[in-house]
């Protein structure tokens, strides 16, 4: 499973990489040549917002990359706030209603612990987007003295009669929660729905 896991993220790491130097550096070399010819000719007003307007979609795709490697209000608020942007903006994105039971104070988790709740909890609500016909999701968050517990339920048609397959997002959130020593179990609700369930133990997000 690490393996598999070290694999997919040397993956997502070429991917990035081609992205750095085939979109933003061709945007760059853009911006230098257009910085060029406004030195080689004093520069109309029109050529300035023309390299500003480079600048700034630069600017865009490097905030775009770093985000995908690790969201910014996850290390500037913390998991809590983290969560709730993305709850807030997938439901603006897609028209789920996501009921949220968060607690103020932040869980004791590790940096890297907090990155594999929030992209599982990412990966959960993704999930129930594409392919459980839900209309409603409640994300929970719950924390004691020996476990940090998240749950993702949702109220649409459930996990299928045969089961899930270890694939794909399963797979991938399985995976993450093995790297830190996590437990994480997939069943159908009561009512019916899915629910993914996160176990973290508190000794090990301090170990």
């Amino acid at each position: 499973s690490a393996h598999r896991m070290t694999v997919a993220e040397d993956g997502e790491r070429r991917h990035l990489a081609t992205e750095l130097h085939d979109e933003i550096g061709q945007t760059l070399t853009a911006l230098v040549l257009q910085i060029g010819r406004i030195k080689a000719k004093g520069g109309s007003p029109e050529d300035l917002d023309e390299a500003h307007a480079t600048a700034e979609a630069a600017l865009a795709d490097v905030r775009r990359l770093a985000r995908r490697l690790r969201p910014e209000v996850l290390d500037e608020l913390g998991l809590t706030a983290a969560l709730n942007t993305l709850c807030s903006r997938l439901s603006s994105q897609t028209g789920l209603v996501i009921h949220r039971t968060l607690p103020e104070t932040p869980p004791p988790l590790s940096a890297d612990e907090q990155l594999v709740v929030y992209r599982i909890v990412q990966e959960s609500l993704t999930n129930v987007v594409r392919h459980s016909g839900a209309s409603e999701a409640r994300v929970m968050l719950h924390a004691d003295a020996d476990r940090v517990e998240v749950v993702v339920v949702d109220d649409g048609r459930g996990l299928p009669a045969e089961g899930v397959p270890l694939e794909g997002g399963i797979r991938s959130m399985r995976e993450r929660a093995l790297l830190i020593g996590a437990e994480l179990t997939w069943t159908t609700a009561d009512g019916g729905g899915t629910m993914i369930r996160l176990q973290v133990p508190v000794r090990a997000a301090r170990g």
